[in-house]
């Protein structure tokens, strides 16, 4: 089987590459067509990426049906310490499986991978998405309205609903559960809580500073109960940034599409209500809505089938799940970068937030020592 050199940069990004690149992804027949020229834009440097992104500007020799005018190119950080997080928690590899194996299941849409490779001895990975900028981002730092928020969650329960607790899930083993983390996070939390409070510049809460203190050894008793039956897939990391708005075509029914799938997990669900609630809104509004959004999640499950699952479980795993995001937005985002206005802005609001929610909800309360 051919195979193509995994970049490890955008220079490495030719026309030579992107031609074999697309034609070895084409699942149809572009015939003698040839990429003739491109343009790379990186993307998202003041979004606190970990990962990096470009949107390329592609023009072909004849037109072709369906070969895309525009692709998004995403590369593993080149951070020596993101880079480390990055292969020790095998996200490249969680990704690219996610886009080739799984995918939506027809009912969270997400974008098309016309290419992806990943090297598990190098650390090199690739993916070329499809660039679904025609539907509106979301925004952490701006929030959203009750009503996207409803969007977004009812679509998370009907897509988790057709995996909850399916034989499915014991064959795709390249996702851990929860639990099977524990060894990677506890051995990653330390260092990287040493980085997050110095990179933080003073905008931890002494609230969130003492709990950020004790998460390191409740690790293990959270992943533990969130890998719990029942069990289903998790995005882990389900917030605003990475959701798309827009409409089926002719139908006018909103539709979301979610990107960065290289966090997913088999877990609780819950846990991805709390990502989006916690960040998505202002501490007062959350603290207004979040039983009802809650609710809104919960009810969904019921109507698709799922009564296996209590609301006061719900509620409980929104609690934990809290602490789990905290832990979660350390390990991954303690070596990040900060510094650009926009994400200053979204670092200062999201720990505010992590803060209150917190000390609102009692999850210290399910803390040992």
């Amino acid at each position: 089987m051919h195979t193509l050199m995994i970049p490890s940069d955008y220079e490495d990004i030719t026309l030579e590459w992107l031609n074999e690149a697309i034609k070895l992804g084409a699942t149809y027949e572009i015939g003698n067509t040839n990429l003739v020229s491109f343009k790379l834009e990186k993307i998202g440097q003041d979004f606190g990426f970990i990962n990096r992104l470009a949107r390329l500007k592609l023009k072909y020799d004849n037109e072709v049906h369906n070969l895309p005018n525009t692709l998004i190119l995403k590369l593993p950080p080149s951070d020596i310490n993101l880079k480390m997080v990055h292969e020790k928690l095998n996200n490249a590899k969680k990704e690219f499986k996610f886009y080739q194996l799984v995918s939506s299941n027809g009912i969270l849409g997400v974008p098309a991978m016309y290419y992806g490779a990943v090297d598990y001895f190098s650390g090199r990975s690739v993916l070329l998405l499809e660039d679904i900028s025609y539907y509106r981002q979301g925004d952490s730092v701006s929030g959203c309205s009750y009503d996207e928020a409803c969007i977004a969650l009812t679509q998370l329960a009907k897509f988790q609903s057709k995996w909850w607790m399916k034989n499915e899930l014991k064959y795709i083993d390249w996702m851990p559960v929860k639990i099977n983390e524990i060894q990677a996070y506890e051995e990653l939390y330390q260092d990287a809580w040493r980085s997050f409070v110095d990179m933080s510049a003073g905008n931890i809460p002494v609230y969130l500073h003492k709990i950020g203190e004790k998460l390191g050894e409740n690790i293990s008793s959270i992943k533990t109960t969130l890998s719990r039956d029942p069990l289903t897939i998790v995005h882990g990391d389900y917030r605003l940034d990475n959701c798309f708005f827009g409409f089926e075509n002719n139908l006018g029914s909103p539709v979301i599409k979610v990107i960065d799938w290289e966090n997913c997990v088999k877990g609780r669900g819950t846990y991805d209500v709390a990502t989006f609630i916690s960040e998505a809104f202002p501490i007062k509004q959350r603290q207004a809505i979040d039983e009802i959004l809650l609710k809104v999640y919960h009810s969904c499950l019921l109507d698709n089938g799922i009564d296996d699952y209590t609301f006061e479980e719900c509620l409980k795993d929104y609690r934990l799940s809290m602490l789990e995001i905290l832990i979660f937005w350390i390990v991954s985002g303690g070596y990040g970068n900060y510094k650009g206005d926009r994400a200053s802005v979204y670092l200062k609001n999201s720990l505010e937030r992590f803060s209150n929610a917190i000390r609102d909800l009692g999850s210290e309360d399910l803390l040992r020592g």
